[in-house]
């Protein structure tokens, strides 16, 4: 008895101890909490410096995170919550089997340069770590509570992992926006004699001390209190204070590698439709305006061995939400049962840029005929300046069509594009301040050209005129005339 009574002591304290430093994400759909994660997370990223040495860098994952996913109702029997930060993102995938869950995977996208992060790295640009810990969590109606620390590696134990202390996870079965009463506990926090009225999940991963680090760990910004609402077609706002993006598809790798090259028939699909979406602050002031024609173009595997090519334009009827964060603004557009694109905006010292996509979609039979994985669900993600705006007044505008690029061999095609994120205006103008073009859509000066070549025209004719009249002179002196 008093050997019990110390270890339910001795877990009380490691809650309360880790449960300061915890935060706590939550993924919403409709106004309505679908997910919950809630810990205290490390990631640790292996690599080597100029001098050939092997170090990792390790930083807290905070609270100012761009928040997006999938919710169950979405997709039946998988989730999905994804992480973006300045310049990293962390990507959870959920799956539901015979009323359990599990986490299903997990990736990691940092971008590697020299700073206080990776102290002189041999090799530099954007890094995408996968790993697949199908680890049991609870049941669908209860919630994963965790106090140990569970270490999730990606690729061989000791390298790059994602750390996960005080951890309480529920993917499935959310109600009234918070964690089940019941719940599971790992089997980590089992061997500690945790009290009879919970049950115990089996866990195939292991504690292990925290990688050291060889860098200091990244400070976090506090995250936005301000919620968002729908776009122009859509109803009430999330209740989440972030959003964000999707990610790559899952692989068991540390890239994803290319299909076989083969000829690549292409299924074409009609002109996009005009879309024009708007999200609003929990004041019902627009922060984000977004115009444009737009379609996914996604290469897949054939049961043939070859590769095809179907071209899909967001419909009339699709729908937006969103969130307008302080440093992060995002448009979720849904459509096609499923189907959903994130457009994440991110601020920057004296303007904003699109920063990261992300696309959800599914290999349903009718538009991807011949797939070697039918009606699987797939993911990508994008990470880069799309286009930035100098000015925080300024709007973006493109006319001209544009490919923004993401991965899983996905690209998103745009035109008629015209965006204004971080407005702080409530007037009745679609698009507020001055416009900044794209590159295509700007004016060719043609005076600049049109001198020149007047200029050099001009000095050939007076070449020209200098020549003949020396030569009638020449011809005039020699008191001869030519036969």
């Amino acid at each position: 008895m008093t050997r019990t009574f110390a270890s339910i002591v001795f877990l009380l304290f490691i809650i309360s101890l880790h449960g300061c430093s915890a935060v706590t994400y939550k993924l919403s759909k409709d106004n309505t909490t679908c997910l919950i994660v809630e810990t205290t997370a490390t990631a640790s990223v292996s690599y080597t410096n100029s001098n050939r040495q092997k170090l990792v860098a390790t930083w807290p994952l905070g609270e100012a995170a761009a928040i997006s996913g999938q919710c169950e109702s979405e997709t039946k029997g998988q989730a999905s919550l994804n992480l973006t930060f300045a310049d990293y993102w962390v990507h959870m995938s959920f799956a539901s089997s015979g009323g359990k869950a599990s986490l299903a995977g997990i990736e990691l996208f940092v971008t590697v340069q020299n700073g206080s992060r990776f102290l002189s790295p041999n090799s530099t640009g954007g890094l995408l770590l996968t790993a697949s810990p199908k680890l049991p969590l609870s049941a669908d109606t209860e919630h994963f509570a965790c106090a140990s620390e569970l270490r999730l590696p990606f690729g061989q134990p000791g390298g790059s992992a994602l750390v996960l202390s005080a951890t309480k996870i529920q993917a499935f079965g959310v109600r009234n926006g918070s964690l089940s009463a019941k719940f599971a506990t790992c089997a980590l926090d089992a061997r500690s004699s945790v009290p009879s009225d919970s049950t115990t999940a089996p866990s195939n991963t292991t504690a292990a001390p925290s990688d050291t680090t060889t860098a200091p760990s990244d400070t976090t910004a506090a995250p936005s209190n301000t919620t968002a609402a729908p776009s122009d077609t859509t109803a009430a706002p999330s209740d989440s204070t972030t959003a964000s993006t999707d990610t790559a598809a899952p692989t068991n790798g540390t890239s994803t590698a290319a299909p076989p090259t083969s000829a690549v028939p292409t299924t074409a699909s009609p002109e996009p439709p005009l879309l024009n979406f708007t999200v609003f602050n929990s004041a019902r002031v627009p922060c984000l305006r977004l115009q444009l024609r737009a379609s996914l173009s996604i290469l897949y595997r054939l049961k043939s061995g070859g590769n095809a090519t179907v071209k899909v334009a967001l419909p009339a009827d699709t729908k937006a939400s969103g969130d307008c964060g302080n440093s992060s603004q995002t448009v979720q557009l849904s459509f096609m049962q499923g189907w959903r694109s994130d457009l994440i905006f991110v601020k920057k010292a004296s303007g904003y840029a699109l920063q990261h996509l992300a696309a959800d979609y599914r290999l349903s039979p009718a538009l991807f005929p011949n797939a070697a994985e039918p009606s699987a669900n797939r993911s990508a993600f994008g990470n880069g300046t799309y286009f930035s705006v100098a000015s925080g007044t300024a709007y973006y505008s493109c006319r001209s069509a544009e490919t923004l690029r993401l991965d899983n061999f996905v690209t998103m095609e745009t035109r008629d594009l015209r965006a204004q994120a971080f407005r702080t205006d409530n007037s009745s103008a679609e698009f507020a301040g001055s416009m900044e073009q794209c590159l295509d859509d700007t004016p060719i000066d043609n005076v600049v050209p049109i001198v020149v070549g007047a200029a050099l025209a001009g000095l050939v004719i007076i070449v020209l005129i200098a020549y003949l009249i020396g030569r009638r002179r020449h011809s005039a002196g020699s008191g001869y005339q030519s036969v």
